[in-house]
């Protein structure tokens, strides 16, 4: 299973810049730059909403009323109609009001460490990270359709694998086109 590191590394090992032992304490620019890019496309990849990133759970009430998201969701999709998450809590649009007296059910992507993501999706955001860098460093054209090709395989080979797995787990399907963009 890759981890951070080795997926920062293979972004510089991508223009040519030695791989680090450690991401942190690191002043490097590149390496920055490298571990801001993964992240942003991990963010950007995970919020289309992935098997492995989705689940639906139940948000009690606090004490003050209050329904708080967990910190580590990128979106959430209340069943309840009016209701909206406003900053990490549940809002009743029709209420105008914060305060719930019954538990919400809910919808929610889940910003997973890249530890945590299955193989093909994080070769997918791999793949992705190493093309934007590779860009943003004004790569060789030959290369950046290289890596532009090993995105749309990635692409692929994540989107099959979350069909399956959607398929073998009984999910719906929905649109996978819309539901998942073109690269």
């Amino acid at each position: 299973m890759k981890t951070e590191l080795d997926i920062v590394n293979s972004m510089l090992v991508a223009i040519n810049n030695a791989p680090v032992q450690s991401l942190e304490n690191n002043t490097s620019p590149d390496v920055y730059n490298a571990h801001r890019i993964l992240d942003e496309v991990k963010t950007s990849i995970l919020t289309k909403g992935w098997f492995s990133n989705t689940d639906i759970i139940t948000v009690v009430p606090d004490i003050s009323k209050s329904c708080v998201l967990p910190s580590n969701i990128l979106k959430a999709t209340p069943f309840t109609r009016g209701v909206v998450d406003r900053g990490g809590k549940l809002y009743d649009m029709h209420r105008t009001t914060y305060e719930f007296e019954l538990p919400q059910k809910v919808k929610i992507l889940i910003d997973l460490p890249i530890e945590n993501i299955p193989i093909e999706l994080m070769e997918y955001i791999s793949a992705e990270a190493k093309y934007q860098f590779y860009i943003a460093y004004g790569g060789d054209a030959d290369l950046v359709q290289f890596y532009y090709n090993d995105v749309a395989a990635k692409q692929a080979t994540a989107v099959s694998a979350d069909l399956r797995d959607r398929k073998d787990n009984g999910a719906v399907f929905t649109n996978v086109r819309i539901r998942y963009g073109e690269v």
